[in-house]
This record gives C-alpha cells, sequence and structure tokens, in this order.
C-alpha cells in the first residue's frame, strides 16, 4: 500500500506514474527494428480534443513508444485516425542535437493498447486468428 511520508523524501516509496489516454493515430504507425538488431519498437503520436471557454476546442498531441510484441499488435491492427486506449507510464530523456545542444523528450511508454473503434470493412474473426 502507500503511506505517508513524513521526511519528505522518496526513500523507500513507490511513487505513481500511470496515464490512460484515448484518442487517434495522427498516422498509421510504423515497426522499426533497434540498431544492432534490438528490440522491435513503434513511435507514434495520439491526439485528441476537448471542450473549453465559450465553446472552443483545444486539440492535444502525446508521444508515444511501444516495444516488442505489443509495438507488433499495434502496426498491425491500428492506422491513420483510428482510435484506441493506451495506458503506461510518463519518461523523459536526453539527448544532443547536431549543434551540441541538450535536449529533451517526453513520451508515453505504453504497456497496454485497447481498441475501441471499428473499421466497418473489418471482419473480427480476423483479429483474433493465429497466424
Amino acid at each position: 500500500g502507500f503511506r505517508i511520508n513524513k521526511n519528505n523524501n522518496d526513500e523507500g516509496y513507490k511513487m505513481i506514474n500511470h496515464l490512460v489516454f484515448q484518442g487517434r493515430f495522427t498516422k498509421t504507425p510504423e515497426l522499426k527494428t533497434s540498431p544492432n538488431d534490438g528490440p522491435k519498437y513503434v513511435n507514434f503520436t495520439l491526439v485528441w480534443s476537448e471542450k473549453i471557454k465559450n465553446g472552443q476546442e483545444m486539440t492535444c498531441f502525446i508521444d508515444c513508444v511501444s516495444f516488442a510484441g505489443l509495438a507488433e499488435f499495434i502496426t498491425k491492427y491500428f492506422e491513420k485516425g483510428d482510435m484506441c486506449i493506451v495506458e503506461g507510464k510518463l519518461l523523459t530523456s536526453s539527448y544532443e542535437n547536431a549543434e551540441g545542444k541538450k535536449k529533451y523528450k517526453t513520451e508515453l511508454k505504453i504497456n497496454k493498447c485497447h481498441f475501441c473503434s471499428y473499421r466497418k470493412t473489418d471482419d473480427v474473426t480476423e483479429l483474433f486468428k493465429d497466424d
């Protein structure tokens, strides 16, 4: 369980980092392989909109990454415009750009991806068929 941290430090306490988003793929995801024949992965962006003041709409984007079997699942069953629900944790990494300046990238590392819409042309039995 969770305990109150009376010492105001993180030692011995598990922090919560779990996000759930529903959105649409901004483009069809493509499976890639890490350098030196490393794990397969997919990077993609999800978009969603929310109504805000005065009937205006705010559009939001989140960059996502997934690895191995889940990456293969995502690239097999989703394409641009499809809606899904993803679960994962937020990660931030850094790198140096060509000018030597440190850059930061924040993305959602996906550990679950759920269908939440379907294409009328899909034969549902095909989704659960063993290859």
